[in-house]
This record gives structure tokens, C-alpha cells and sequence, in this order.
């Protein structure tokens, strides 16, 4: 979870191998992959060449994972408000999903 945590902070990761990490991390667009500790400085190396004032690598990456993220605002409103929508359709008196849908937009 500290992947998905730090793409919602706009932060590319250097991120351990392991099965399944291809879901999150494309290695050399959103973050790098690593193996070795050799593999994990060169990879910072790559990412910070520059810093603080020239970072072409990381404001790829960052661009990258700020095209893909998706605010908690619209995710509720595509996926969890239309549920409790018609919850509060089926409800005649106060519940929680109606109280729920006065969340902001």
C-alpha cells in the first residue's frame, strides 16, 4: 500500500521486485524496479541526476503518475455514490447512506 500512498503524493517510487508489483510500478515511467541494494542506488542515482534544479527523470515520473491518479472525489462519485443513490431510494426514513450522499462533490 506505500506505493499507491506515494503515487497519490505525486512521488515515483524505487520499489522491491516482487510478484505482482508489475500492477503498480512500470519500471522507468511511474517508478524503478530493484534487486539489489547496487540496483536500487543506481536507480536513485538515475532518478535524482540533477537535483534540486535540473530533475528530468523524476518530473517524467511525476507526470506520468499525475496523468493516471484519480481523486478520491471522483472515484466516490463515479463508483460508491450511485449505490448508496439508490439505497436512499429504497429508504423512508434517515440513514446513513443519506447522510453519506451530502459528502462534497
Amino acid at each position: 500500500m506505500k506505493v499507491v500512498d506515494m503515487f497519490g503524493c505525486s512521488l515515483p517510487v524505487c520499489a522491491y521486485d516482487f510478484k505482482c508489483l508489475g500492477e503498480l510500478v512500470r519500471d522507468g515511467v511511474n517508478g524503478y524496479v530493484f534487486t539489489t541494494s547496487e540496483d536500487l542506488a543506481r536507480r536513485l542515482q538515475d532518478m535524482l541526476q540533477g537535483f534540486p534544479t535540473s530533475t528530468r527523470t523524476l518530473n517524467q515520473m511525476r507526470a506520468c503518475i499525475e496523468k493516471k491518479r484519480t481523486r478520491w472525489s471522483e472515484t466516490w462519485n463515479k463508483v460508491v455514490k450511485p449505490i448508496f443513490q439508490e439505497i436512499d431510494k429504497a429508504s423512508t426514513s434517515f440513514s446513513l447512506p443519506r447522510l453519506l450522499l451530502r459528502l462534497p462533490p
